[in-house]
């Protein structure tokens, strides 16, 4: 079983809403790769760049909770993430260019809206929303 590290937010979220399950999934993405072209012309963030030496990445920050004995899902997506050959995002970009919060919150909202209103008390759903608008990185 692959171990999945938490992130601050994560960790924060966990104290609020034990029962929800947090985490970040890092994909290569080969849809965005396409890009690089865009991304290196004159006066773009990757000017002057080589392809080789960089990495295009997915993240899925996916929530995830149990409710009557069934897992229930849901995710936000964000592609097109670089990083250097040989880094990995997980660790040099845990927060997902500052959309993790965002993230969080979509995959949380998309929950609340899957589960009963008495399952969103139980979870703490409502709270764990909560503390991510609060969230101070």
């Amino acid at each position: 079983m692959e171990k999945y590290t938490r992130t601050k937010l994560q960790d924060a979220l966990y104290s609020v809403a034990p029962l929800i399950r947090i985490r970040t999934i890092w994909e290569k993405d080969m849809d965005s790769a396409r890009e690089w072209s865009e991304l290196t012309k004159k006066g773009n963030c990757f000017e002057g760049e080589k392809r080789q030496d960089w990495t295009c990445w997915q993240s899925e920050i996916e929530a995830l909770v149990i409710v009557d004995f069934e897992q229930v899902k849901a995710s936000a997506y964000l592609g097109g993430t670089w990083e250097r050959k040989g880094d990995h995002p997980a660790v040099s970009n845990p927060d997902i260019s500052g959309y993790e919060l965002q993230m969080t919150v979509e995959a949380l909202e998309e929950i609340e809206k899957l589960v009963s209103k008495s399952d969103t008390l139980r979870l703490s759903i409502a709270q764990a929303i909560a503390a991510c608008n609060q969230f101070k990185a």
